[in-house]
């Protein structure tokens, strides 16, 4: 079993992850009914599921981990999606006749900058809006998806998204980009192409091999490779 403490106005609640299945239901919890929950108590939530043990987390979707990215604050975003997600709900709060508070959102969207904000900021921007839709009532928007969730409304992408895309990058000649999976998918057509153009058996390589041997293809190579791509990955 896993524990952990969630804090709350009247102290803290313990919640516990007895079972691999049990990640996913605090996953579904805390985003199908976002507007039961403050954006404070979704955050802990889900950075006390994300806590557990691999095996606790086995059973939870990678859509439902990915959510959790999201609520914990761990997701990649830009200021232009921040200032963006301010704007909104700055919009509706000045329709409601709420300019005060709409006005604060709109300045606490204007001082984002840079490509990627810090956790700390992404966390005090999401804090901000899930107050001001609880003040203004805009939590009844987020059941039929009128409107998203704090956390959610400002489109960002899970670190471990980006991560995966990363990693399975694979940068040839010239700063020319293609993937270690479209490669391994398509295994039969890449051994074709170097038996082809190079005149070589790649088929006794590993995949780490293959790998080393696109990145360290001439341009001429990288040419021909960018024309099977096009026609076979």
């Amino acid at each position: 079993m896993y524990s952990f403490k969630v804090a709350t106005e009247e102290g803290e609640d313990t919640y516990e992850i007895t079972s691999a299945s049990d990640a996913e239901q605090y996953a579904r919890l805390i985003v199908k009914n976002a507007a039961d929950y403050s954006y404070d108590t979704r955050r802990q939530v889900a950075e006390g599921v994300l806590g557990a043990p691999d095996e606790m987390l086995s059973g939870a979707s990678p859509g439902s981990l990915a959510d959790l990215e999201v609520a914990a604050g761990r997701a990649m975003v830009g200021a232009t999606g921040m200032k963006a997600a301010c704007d909104i709900r700055a919009s509706y709060l000045e329709a409601a006749g709420l300019d005060d508070l709409g006005g604060e959102l709109r300045r606490l969207g204007d001082m984002a900058r840079g490509d990627f904000l810090s956790h700390a900021a992404v966390v005090k921007a999401a804090s901000a809006i899930d107050l001001a839709d609880r003040a203004a009532g805009l939590t009844v928007y987020f059941k039929d998806g009128t409107l998203l969730p704090a956390e959610h409304s400002m489109a960002g992408i899970p670190y471990s998204h980006v991560k995966k895309a990363a990693d399975d990058a694979l940068e040839l000649n010239g700063g020319r980009i293609t993937t270690k999976g479209t490669v391994l998918a398509n295994r039969e057509a890449v051994d074709g192409f170097f038996a082809k153009i190079a005149g070589e058996d790649t088929r006794g390589l590993d995949a780490q091999g293959l790998f080393a041997r696109l990145t360290g293809m001439d341009e001429l190579e990288t040419d021909a490779f960018d024309d099977l791509t096009r026609l076979c990955m």
